[in-house]
């Protein structure tokens, strides 16, 4: 019977076991280093395959450098390699160094002796010094003074003549190189961009494969209010993206896979501002910036991760978290038109929206309501208003026709008439239709208003006028009018287009300072738009239960958000607090009973805004009304929300506007509150109803310039109470009515536009001397100025004026633009009627060298080089600036950029950088001594000085006047 032995556990193996445990530990040992290695480092491979591709591309440029260049650098090789083998074998050579050597020994050891020399006089001068301050004997430092001073000075001879024998042997030595040193000088210059490749592909083969990271503190804040630090290693991949000559493309690999290794668009414009270095690229492009595993991590592509990495429709939402108070920005179109979405449409009645504080409410003032409309308009208006305007702002609430008619009764009964209504007469009249149709398209109503959808193309583009958008329109910005005759009652009409601010006190709509009748003209010709049968019969508003239903309503939908309603001044905003709605996870979005939406925040969002009762469930009723928003408005608002709140950069670099940049911002959302674009360009852009006349001289004025041109004082006065400039214009200046701190913001805007941020304009009348003053007198009878400048009503036999009256011209035009405006008229204005008087006067040039050829007739020649082709005048005197000193010369000659002058003063052998500037040709060879810029100045002295332009139409020529002035 077998017995089972006892064996110690000290003396059992398991061979086997401890076989197999091995083999796994090596195995998972070598797992470990690889995916520690390589599958978790793919940026090692990414930055590889860059180095090659940049080392084959550097290649080729320097295989083709080489080609060009190649045997210029051979041929100077040779010639090196002769010469250096020449000065190889010269024996004088080694003999010249070796008493060099010599020469400099004894050169410093002379130096040295005199230094000590010089040293021990110093201090023997000191004491001397010394003992002079304190009263005592100084016969013994004196006689040291004495001697050190011959003892330094004996030195100074032998010291010199060491250096001059040693440098004597230096020139036997360069002069023996310097065939060599200038054939190498030579070669540097050829072959300078085959060696730049040459160092860039070394550059290359030294590289570290190394990760690039940004730490970013304070990148944002958690749920404690404690700063959060990230890191951004996106650069660790995207190895082009701050360099030059990658653009335009993403490179591809082996395989061809897509590398990321393009230069970022528009590099100069977006890393010159958004240093990558200090701002990193999560924070403009989002994504998970510190992780490197894989690129769907990198890219944010990870449930649990907020920040995803955002296409380049939606990117525009994070320049939000820097340029907080800018509301239309270069660069980003779908941000700022998103912004202008939410201002227009007033998202703010409802919802508490950053940026939004300043601006009315986006609705009419309801509390006179009785006088405007009619009640069947009014219920049909609430029920459905495109049924009236296809092209309102106004939305649909989905509302029930009882719910329509409580609502017009409360707000109905809740206004009160203050007017009395009045019948207007002639409203079907062929003649006063025809006269209202007239004054409708001349005083300038379509700047804001259209009638229909012919009104869109006023005309084609403005030429020259490219630039981009200072306020995106997406929706009119006034009513459109077609249909206004079922809308309002005609005695409303007619008082509303003569004083709107008397029936509504927060209107944009201006007044066109028009008579009774022609406001009855206008308001007729707009009842003709439309057909009176299509007119909603009376409906009566009078039963107190609908009064207290639609109180309730109005409450509930929000109503007082856009409309100052009677007895709704305590309503609260009813909808949520859009600052964090980015913020929002998927689980406190509601979709409802939806399967069909990914539940995610951006298409919960995009369809929200697209359909805002799609979520409705039976227990959940929604009151967001619909805009129907096209899909690119919808994706447009939706940039906008996602930039409030959540995550962004340092508050360290975030945009901080100095003072005048917030001048032209606070300018800008002026211009977009007042429509100013309608009419005028302004920073090359608007214009729309200058479109619709081909002769642009016959519209509304270019404003670009304009804070060069007004004074402010002027200008804010105008806008208070508008003065008439151009009274044979058909169009009309606008009286708005403006609060001041408006005015003031435009004024400032225009000013800031032109970098004129100093608000007082001075001209010393005083100082003006009496012979200018009376050559302006002459001059301006001589070029005429009253015929275009003359006055209206023009007196019989005069033709009416085409320019501005000049009798505003002192208190409305800055001196100095006066005079550039004389120069160069068409340099300002492009088209403008203003001939030019001083042909050439105002020209100039920027002076690259100059040199002097000679002197003749007692004044000195030279000829200049200009930086670009000149319109100098010939023959005419200008003046050149030179360090700052100004020298009257007269131009001898003008070819392209060369510039011959004649300088009654030496200007040197040799002139540097300098402007000159041509006084061009004068209206009077006599006057002034025939200066072109002294005449005009004289001018200018002259109509800044005038009371009376009449006066000043034929006056005598004084004597004082005459060519010495």
């Amino acid at each position: 019977m077998p017995t089972r032995e006892f064996r110690p556990p000290e003396e059992r193996t398991s061979p086997v076991l401890f076989f197999v445990v091995g083999i796994l530990m090596v195995v998972v040992t070598v797992w470990t280093v690889w995916d520690e290695v390589f599958t978790r480092r793919p940026w090692k491979s990414f930055q590889q395959e860059f180095n090659r591709m940049e080392r084959g591309e550097v290649a080729k440029l320097l295989a083709a450098s080489q080609k060009k260049f190649g045997a210029q650098v051979a041929k100077i090789d040779a010639q090196i390699a002769q010469i250096e083998s020449k000065l190889a074998n010269d024996a004088e050579i080694p003999k010249l160094r070796t008493k060099l050597e010599q020469l400099e020994l004894v050169a410093f050891e002379r130096t040295q002796e005199l230094g000590f020399a010089k040293a021990n006089f110093d201090q023997a001068y000191f004491e001397l010094n010394e003992g002079i301050r304190h009263g005592k004997d100084i016969s013994q430092e004196s006689a040291l003074v004495a001697r050190w001073r011959k003892e330094w000075n004996g030195f100074k001879k032998p010291t010199e003549k060491a250096d001059a024998a040693r440098d004597a042997v230096k020139v036997q030595i360069e002069v023996k190189y310097k065939p060599l040193n200038d054939l190498k000088k030579r070669r540097g210059s050829i072959a300078g961009e085959i060696t730049k490749y040459k160092q860039r592909i070394e550059g290359i083969d030294k590289r570290f494969l190394e990760i690039k990271q940004i730490v970013l503190r304070a990148y944002e804040r958690n749920n404690f209010g404690e700063p959060v630090i990230r890191a951004d290693r996106c650069q660790s991949c995207h190895l082009g993206t701050n360099r030059s000559g990658f653009e335009g493309k993403m490179w591809s690999g082996t395989g061809g896979k897509k590398l990321p290794f393009a230069t970022h668009p528009d590099r100069i414009f977006y890393l010159k501002k958004h240093d990558p270095d200090k701002i990193g690229c999560q924070s403009c492009h989002g994504g998970q910036g510190s992780a490197l595993k894989t690129v769907a991590l990198a890219h944010g592509e990870d449930h649990f991760w907020e920040d995803k990495f955002l296409p380049k429709s939606e990117r525009g939402s994070k320049c939000l978290g820097c340029h907080q108070n800018v509301f239309n920005l270069p660069k980003a179109p779908i941000l700022s038109r998103g912004i202008s979405l939410v201002r227009e449409l007033g998202c703010y009645g409802c919802h508490n929206i950053p940026g939004t504080e300043d601006l009315r409410k986006r609705g009419p003032d309801l509390s006179r309501i009785q006088e405007k409309v009619s009640t069947g308009w009014l219920v049909s208006w609430i029920k459905h208003p495109k049924s009236y305007n296809p092209r309102t702002k106004m939305p649909f609430f989905s509302l029930s026709d009882q719910e329509s008619k409580d609502i017009a009764s409360y707000i109905w009964s809740a206004g009160r008439r203050r007017t009395a209504a009045r019948k207007i007469g002639g409203m079907g009249d062929a003649a006063t239709i025809a006269k209202g149709k007239k004054l409708f398209e001349e005083v300038g109503c379509l700047g804001c208003h259209v009638r229909d959808a012919k009104d869109d193309n006023p005309g084609p583009p403005l030429k020259g006028v490219n630039g981009r958008p200072l306020v995106y329109r997406n929706r009119d910005f006034a009513p459109a009018l077609k249909n206004v005759g079922r809308k309002v009652q005609a005695d409303w009409l007619v008082r509303w287009i003569r004083n709107p601010k008397s029936y509504w006190h927060g209107t944009a709509m201006p007044a066109l300072r028009i008579s009774e009748g022609n406001a009855n003209a206008i308001a007729a010709y707009l009842f003709s738009l439309s057909d009176p049968a299509k007119r909603a019969a009376e409906v009566k508003l009078d039963d107190p239960a609908a009064f207290k239903r639609g109180q309730t309503l109005i409450r509930r939908r929000g109503c007082a958000g856009c409309h100052v309603i009677p007895g709704m001044d305590s309503a609260s905003k009813i909808g949520p607090n859009l600052a964090i709605f980015s913020q929002k996870k998927e689980f406190e979005l509601s979709f409802g009973n939806v399967v069909n939406v990914k539940a995610n925040w951006d298409a919960w969002t995009f369809g929200k805004l697209k359909n805002p009762k799609i979520f409705q469930t039976d227990r959940e009723t929604l009151l967001m009304p619909n805009f129907d928003l096209s899909d690119s408005e919808a994706r447009a608002i939706r940039v906008f929300l996602r930039g409030l709140g959540g995550h962004g950069v340092p508050h360290s670099v975030h945009q901080e506007l100095d003072a005048r940049a917030k001048k032209i911002e606070l300018g800008r959302r002026m211009i977009e509150k007042y429509n100013c674009t309608g009419c005028h360009v302004i920073e090359n852009w608007g214009g729309d109803i200058l479109r619709r006349y081909k002769d642009k001289n016959n519209g509304p004025p270019r404003l670009t310039g304009e804070g060069n041109k007004v004074q402010p004082s002027w200008f804010f006065g105008f806008l208070k109470n508008v003065v008439t400039l151009r009274p044979w214009l058909k169009v009309r200046m606008p009286s708005f009515q403006m609060p001041e701190k408006d005015a003031a913001a435009l004024v400032d805007y225009f000013a800031a536009l032109d970098g004129k941020l100093r608000p007082y304009v001075h001209f010393d009348k005083a100082g003006v001397k009496p012979e200018s003053l009376a050559a302006g007198r002459i001059l301006f009878a001589k070029a005429d100025c009253l015929s275009c400048h003359g006055d209206w009503p023009p007196p019989p036999g005069k033709e009416a004026p085409t320019a501005p009256s000049l009798s505003y011209a002192k208190s409305r035009l800055r001196p100095e633009w006066i005079v550039k405006w004389i120069q160069n008229p068409q340099k300002i204005t492009p088209g403008t009627k203003m001939p030019v008087f001083f042909e050439g006067a105002g020209a100039s040039a920027q002076i690259l060298s100059g040199k002097r050829t000679g002197k003749e007739d007692g004044r000195w020649k030279y000829e200049l080089a200009a930086a670009e082709e000149s319109e100098l005048a010939e023959e005419k005197t200008a003046t050149i600036t030179i360090g700052g000193k100004s020298i009257a010369v007269t131009v001898s000659g003008v070819d392209e950029k060369k510039i011959t002058i004649s300088s009654p003063v030496d200007l040197g052998p040799r002139i540097g950088r300098a402007r000159i500037v041509s006084h061009g040709d004068p209206v009077d060879e006599n006057l002034l001594g025939g200066d072109g810029l002294r005449q005009i100045e004289a001018l200018r002295n002259f109509i800044m000085s005038q009371e009376n332009f009449k006066a000043a139409e034929a006056p005598k020529k004084p004597d004082s006047a005459g060519g010495q002035g």
